[in-house]
């Protein structure tokens, strides 16, 4: 009973994702024709004014690669690709670009986002190349910036898609590719590259993809190891690791590694690893390679200053040990106090309380340096990054992005899947998966209610993150009456309630659930054992938040299903206490 489309199982979509053109961030055409107007300029001069708009250098490279007719794309800089195209070319095209787009809507943020972390990377691998590649500093820039070209693309049109693969770079390989397969319809590195073919440009900006490939994370692992406290590492034994960083590719890929997982989080313990492969490479400390990352991000910022594209400059200011703004302003909602675990000696399954318990808060988790862990494996340190104080419009943009914890998530998950005996009783396990759906997964509400007896009501019991709607944890629902929710007790079902859901879904919700939730955007699925209802799971992201994602849908479903695995686990526990 899935109010959702069957996934797409090509990527014919992207071709004609690529038809659309790429709107610029920038008024950089209607300066730069006001200045050929007056007088003329050097062919690096052009290319110094068109580099502040990377939606036009795009264009104007690869119009220049394909002008030659070469297999391989030998136009590497936008100096050069002016050269080739004429000033007359260049004029027409400035003529022809439309002004950039409002960055009121949440895609246009997104897509300067991505442009700025692109632009990050490129002057990161600039960095790199004049200390290992003198005079190449250029074309390693355009290298690093266009290497993200197409992720400017998903971010702008496919907003959701592209929230759902950043956050399955957190789950098994296995997942990963399953969430993949259901989201683009092919694995991500097919979209990329599908991409990526649309435009003719320099061999380092299209070759290996490092946020996919298993063996390329392998060797980056290994460098970082060979890090030492006292000072850089020694490649000077390994043949196979002194290849690896000689290719040309290695400086964009890793300098665009740097600033996806920046972006996500300056303090991870990935990117610090990533740090230490670049220390490692530079022959240089790890704290003066972070300050220059952080410089470099901040000159970036100020070079580009897009009009959604500072957060990436502007989280280093954020101290992630301060609580979120949204949840320190918010009401406290009179709800009873938590559910303290059981004591091993209460074996019988309890009645659950009248009241809606509240589930704890995730304890802090701790990581050891020395894990083995590839690059795309979840950070142990919560996402949410705190609103900062001074800019109001970031203020009001970031408080609501969602980000869970991924560490929390696949922990409680697999505790239920592998090892349900640790929940004791109904209670424990209840708390922990609204706590999973509340901090894990990142909602912002979640809801558990359960059956009763004679399977005529539902009452809510279980409850976290409902202090803007303090009546929503006591839903109280009729199932003797025709609803959506007597519907879902039929049978194990779930149901993503958008706004684009059909009218005849819509109509089936009680009024009365709808004055208490207030939402039309929200998560339903019942829990079964074998044939008998056991709770119906409730959840969505908050009031004034933005549109759900088919990823936090299936890592909700994921939350129930392993829940239902642990009641299963009691039923068959209450059965032998029975015979014995």
């Amino acid at each position: 009973m899935q109010d959702t489309a069957p996934p797409q199982q090509s990527t014919a979509w992207v071709d004609q994702l690529v038809k659309k053109p790429l709107p610029p961030v920038t008024a950089t055409n209607k300066i730069l024709l006001g200045l050929l107007s007056k007088s003329s300029l050097s062919y690096q001069g052009m290319s110094d004014f068109i580099k502040n708009d990377p939606v036009l250098a795009l264009t104007v490279l690869g119009k220049a690669n394909v002008a030659i007719r070469s297999d391989e794309s030998l136009v590497k800089t936008l100096a050069h690709a002016i050269s080739l195209l004429g000033v007359g070319f260049l004029e027409k095209l400035l003529k022809e670009t439309p002004p950039p787009e409002s960055d009121r809507e949440e895609p246009v943020r997104r897509y300067h986002q991505a442009i700025a972390t692109s632009f990050f990377a490129g002057h990161l691998a600039s960095y790199i190349a004049a200390h290992k590649h003198k005079g190449k500093e250029e074309e390693y820039f355009w290298g690093g910036l266009f290497w993200g070209a197409p992720t400017w693309y998903l971010w702008r049109y496919t907003p959701k898609k592209m929230q759902a693969w950043t956050q399955r770079l957190e789950h098994s390989s296995t997942h990963r590719r399953s969430v993949e397969e259901k989201v683009f319809g092919a694995p991500f590195i097919a979209v990329w590259s599908k991409i990526q073919e649309a435009f003719a440009l320099p061999q380092t900006a299209v070759d290996e993809h490092y946020l996919h490939d298993l063996p390329l994370m392998r060797q980056l692992v290994r460098i970082s190891r060979r890090y030492k406290s006292t000072g850089s590492g020694d490649l000077s034994e390994d043949r196979d690791l002194r290849l690896f960083v000689n290719k040309p590719e290695f400086i964009v890929g890793l300098s665009n590694l740097i600033a996806f997982h920046a972006q996500l989080n300056w303090r991870s313990s990935i990117f610090n690893r990533l740090c230490k492969v670049l220390a490692v490479y530079l022959n240089s400390s790890l704290s003066e390679v972070i300050r220059q990352t952080h410089l470099i991000a901040i000159e970036s910022a100020r070079l580009h200053p897009l009009a959604s594209g500072n957060r990436l400059a502007e989280s280093l200011l954020w101290d992630p040990k301060l609580p979120n703004r949204q949840e320190e302003d918010a009401p406290a909602a009179p709800v009873a106090a938590p559910v303290a675990a059981p004591s091993p000696a209460q074996e019988p399954r309890p009645t659950p309380s009248k009241e809606p318990k509240v589930a704890m808060p995730p304890p802090p988790l701790v990581e050891e340096d020395n894990t083995e862990e590839p690059f795309f494996r979840a950070q142990t340190e919560p996402k949410e990054k705190p609103v900062p104080p001074t800019r109001q419009t970031a203020q009001a943009d970031v408080r609501k992005l969602r980000h869970g914890n991924r560490d929390l998530y696949a922990e409680l998950t697999n505790m239920m899947l592998q090892s349900p005996h640790q929940f004791k009783d109904i209670a424990f396990l209840m708390n922990n998966a609204a706590r999973c759906v509340k901090y894990g997964v990142g909602l912002h509400t979640c809801v558990i209610a359960l059956i009763n007896t004679k399977r005529t009501r539902l009452k809510g019991y279980y409850a976290v993150g409902a202090e803007d709607r303090p009546d929503l944890p006591r839903i109280d629902l009729d199932l003797t009456e025709a609803s959506l929710f007597s519907k879902l007790m039929e049978k194990p079902s779930s149901l993503w309630v958008k706004p684009g859901s059909s009218p005849k879904v819509k109509a089936m919700i009680p009024d009365s659930f709808k004055a208490l939730n207030k939402m039309d955007d929200f998560f339903l699925m019942s829990l079964f054992v074998k044939t008998r209802p056991v709770a119906l799971f409730y959840a969505d992201a908050g009031l004034g938040s933005l549109p759900l994602s088919e990823y936090e849908y299936e890592s909700f479903k994921h939350v129930c299903s392993s829940a239902t695995h642990v009641l299963h686990h009691f039923a068959v526990r209450n059965q032998q206490n029975k015979n014995a």
